[in-house]
């Protein structure tokens, strides 16, 4: 099923290889309105700076081709935020835009 159909729906997502540590935790932050999404240790350490928590989220998101609105809605922020977040991204890794985040062409 494409990310798109699911995504705007989805407050929570466990790796399966990840559900003995992460899915108790992942259940608890949804059930309490929080969201609980993957974030690779990757995007913490990147040329150019150090990316947030919240920046790594963001930028994982949009690595996945979701739209602006789409990441707002999963993270409970406005679409202002999700972009100033992503400018910070692209500002920190040297990137021109979305197709420029590492692994771009490996979602297609």
């Amino acid at each position: 099923m494409p990310r798109e159909t699911w995504a705007p729906y989805v407050d929570g997502v466990v790796a399966a290889h990840k559900a003995g540590t992460d899915l108790a935790p992942a259940v608890r932050a949804v059930a309490t309105g929080r969201s609980w999404l993957p974030v690779k240790a990757k995007w913490a350490r990147r040329a150019g700076g150090f990316l947030t928590h919240r920046e790594a989220e963001v930028a994982e998101l949009a690595r996945m081709r979701l739209t602006n609105q789409e990441i707002a809605g999963m993270l409970g922020v406005s679409r202002e935020t999700v972009k100033f977040h992503l400018k910070n991204v692209y500002s920190k890794l040297g990137a021109a835009g979305r197709r420029d985040l590492p692994g771009w062409c490996d979602r297609a």
